[in-house]
């Protein structure tokens, strides 16, 4: 359920958005009550903050931004931090600045960073980022949005209790990249399965980017699950599901994420003494409201009442992940 700003009086945090592209402004409008599909929607309809900057280089940007979403409009960001000292801010920048724009808002100890992912391009970065923000005690979230869902919340709480027997399987199939999209998918299992102790590469396309591949992949994780990775070609359409098959129950996720199909244990109608698998329900989840979720789930942390569903280190892991995979790949074949 959303929450109305008229409901609730609390406390409001400042909050800027450095970046005024799809994700940061442009994918939705306030108008629009479906979907909260950007930064600015977020702070928009949560009840403790209050969005006091729009900053993009291309000043027509920001001003258009701040003119639908609020705040003041500033084409420099080191401006706006000097003069707004806002105390949650949100990186909607393109991924090759992420790290200019982290180390720039670093020094003006904002409480809060809400970047989208990668967290920075390589992995030294990546260290020396998370390093800087926790000894400057500031917390650092990242986007891999299916964490702030609520449906993948609670299966993540009813695998951890069994309440569908063992995980026998996980599949998943993605299109656009390793890194760019298979990341949400290497996320999205880490956070279900926990770490992962194993990972090969079996095959490859360039559907996207040639340093990016989309590549099949094995995968086994600290909890003992397996799971098989495969790549379809953006070049055709996009997809991201998954599928897990428990011992009593089976879950797929499809349209991206937005929808999730239960099936549960029925006795075969046809052949006698054998099980087979019904569809019971077929819901959307959460993840249209991810952006919203997340910045809740920030200011909670904020106010010692939650922790971070995605942080920097988590970030982190996923990326040496992926990367791993690539490179694994990558140095199979020059072996041949």
């Amino acid at each position: 359920m959303l929450i109305d700003k008229t409901d609730l009086m609390k406390t409001e945090y400042n909050a800027a958005i450095i970046g005024c592209g799809n994700i940061g402004a442009l994918f939705d409008r306030p108008t629009q009550k479906k979907n909260i599909l950007t930064h600015a929607h977020a702070y928009l309809l949560e009840p403790r903050t209050q969005l006091c900057a729009m900053v993009d280089a291309d000043a027509k940007k920001a001003q258009d931004a701040a003119k639908t979403w609020g705040g003041i409009p500033y084409s420099d960001a080191r401006e706006m931090l000097e003069n707004e000292n806002p105390e949650i801010i949100s990186i909607c920048v393109p991924d090759e600045l992420h790290k200019e724009i982290l180390d720039l808002c670093c020094k003006y100890h904002p409480k809060a960073v809400f970047c989208e992912k990668p967290l920075t391009l390589d992995m030294k970065s990546a260290e020396d980022i998370i390093k800087k923000y926790n000894d400057a005690g500031i917390h650092l979230a990242v986007n891999f949005s299916r964490r702030w869902d609520p449906t993948v919340q609670q299966l993540k709480k009813e695998f951890e209790i069994m309440s569908f027997g063992k995980i026998l399987n996980v599949s998943g199939i993605y299109t656009k990249g390793i890194l760019h999209n298979g990341s949400h998918m290497i996320n999205l299992l880490e956070y279900l399965f926990g770490s992962i102790t194993r990972a090969v590469p079996l095959a490859c396309r360039v559907d996207w980017k040639e340093k990016d591949p989309t590549i099949d992949a094995f995968i086994m994780f600290s909890n003992g699950v397996k799971a098989h990775l495969s790549g379809a070609d953006s070049r055709n359409y996009g997809i991201f599901e998954v599928d897990i098959l428990c011992e009593k129950a089976r879950f797929c996720f499809n349209k991206t994420g937005l929808q999730i199909i239960k099936y549960n244990l029925i006795k075969n109608p046809v052949y006698s003494g054998y099980m087979e698998l019904a569809e019971t329900s077929r819901e959307k989840t959460g993840l249209n409201n991810a952006l919203l979720y997340a910045v809740s789930n920030i200011i909670d942390t904020l106010e010692g009442k939650s922790r971070l569903l995605c942080t920097g280190t988590d970030a982190y892991n996923t990326q040496k992940t992926c990367l791993m995979i690539r490179d694994k790949y990558q140095n199979q074949e020059t072996k041949k």
